[in-house]
């Protein structure tokens, strides 16, 4: 059975852990702010802003088009800037399933590194 109702208490990937580790312990600070410590953290965040803003004009271009609305998930990797949309269809157990098939395709042919 694959699981996809994570919702806020989805589990951290050990990698994604290991990355994130320096910001929960040494590189932590306010990346809006105007002194020094948070604006070391700015450039981190920036990279991944300018990869995600285009996604969500993106999954808005599918739901103007589109006469229902429908989950979209992005699957991406930051170092080769490519990034897939993959439409999530909950109407029955098969079609999650189908579903759940195409994003770990999707994950796995990018060599994903993160999904959206």
């Amino acid at each position: 059975m694959i699981y996809l109702d994570h919702n806020a208490t989805t589990p951290v990937l050990p990698e994604v852990l290991e990355a994130m580790m320096p910001y929960f312990t040494t590189r932590w600070g306010n990346p809006s702010s105007a002194y020094k410590f948070g604006a070391k953290v700015t450039a981190i965040p920036q990279a991944y802003l300018d990869t995600i803003l285009p996604l969500i004009g993106e999954a808005r271009d599918f739901l103007e088009h589109g006469e229902t609305l429908a989950p979209i998930a992005f699957i991406g990797n930051f170092a080769t800037q490519q990034t897939t949309p993959v439409l999530i269809d909950s109407r029955d157990e098969a079609a999650m399933d189908r579903s759940a098939r195409a994003v770990k395709h999707a994950a796995e042919s990018l060599a994903a590194d993160f999904i959206f």
